[in-house]
């Protein structure tokens, strides 16, 4: 798309009579009337950062659809997180996912994985206790609720249910571990694999566990 923004360089003369550097801005319209202003170097850096500012606090929202407040917050990771230093999924729905919905860092790293991987793992679905998801606008039937996983693959024939036992963010007690023994038991016996993965699994060998999942695929 062209801009009908037209900036030049001209010499203009200041009140001594010396010839002084300067720019002209012309913006043309499709009615081929034009308005020229000119302007001096300070002027057009402010005007170009003054266009930064806006492209940044504004672009993002309108691409993802999200609040100014959220694109801040994606900004901020895109400057300080590693995890987002390199990512592919920049800028697409996918960053909503990986940070608003999905709860730790441990959670993130599974999730680009499987991205890469082509896996449709997805995350924080509530299951009941007959293994059926529950819309999340049902708030009555959260009764009923059996689980949810950190994922859930549903492939065919194959339906995993993956957790990220990481100790900083699910350190659980023995009650804790018995309900969740209760829980895994349960849905085997409605044809769910369970898997479920430490911190320092997913940390320092998730290569590993994609090949895990990728061989039950």
């Amino acid at each position: 798309m062209r801009l009908p923004l037209k900036i030049e360089k001209i010499k203009v003369k200041d009140q001594r009579g010396q010839d002084v550097e300067q720019f002209l801005l012309t913006i043309e319209n499709k009615d081929k009337w034009e308005l020229s202003h000119i302007t001096s170097r300070d002027e057009l850096i402010k005007f170009r950062d003054r266009i930064d500012e806006l492209i940044k606090s504004s672009s993002l929202a309108d691409i993802l659809k999200i609040s100014d407040e959220q694109a801040n917050i994606i900004e901020d990771h895109y400057s300080n997180d590693v995890l987002c230093k390199n990512c592919k999924y920049k800028e697409t729905s996918d960053c909503l996912t990986c940070l608003f919905t999905l709860q730790s860092p441990l959670e993130r790293i599974l999730f680009l994985e499987f991205k890469d991987n082509y896996i449709n793992a997805r995350p924080q679905v509530r299951l009941n206790w007959k293994g059926e998801e529950i819309e999340t606008s049902r708030q009555n039937k959260f009764s009923n609720l059996l689980t949810i996983p950190d994922f859930l693959i549903d492939k065919r024939h194959h339906k995993i249910c993956v957790y990220c036992d990481g100790h900083t963010y699910h350190e659980r007690t023995e009650e804790q571990a018995t309900r969740d023994r209760n829980i895994d038991r349960r849905l085997q016996e409605l044809g769910f694999r369970v898997m479920r993965f430490t911190g320092k699994e997913i940390r320092e060998d998730v290569k590993k566990i994609l090949g895990e999942i990728k061989n039950i695929l």
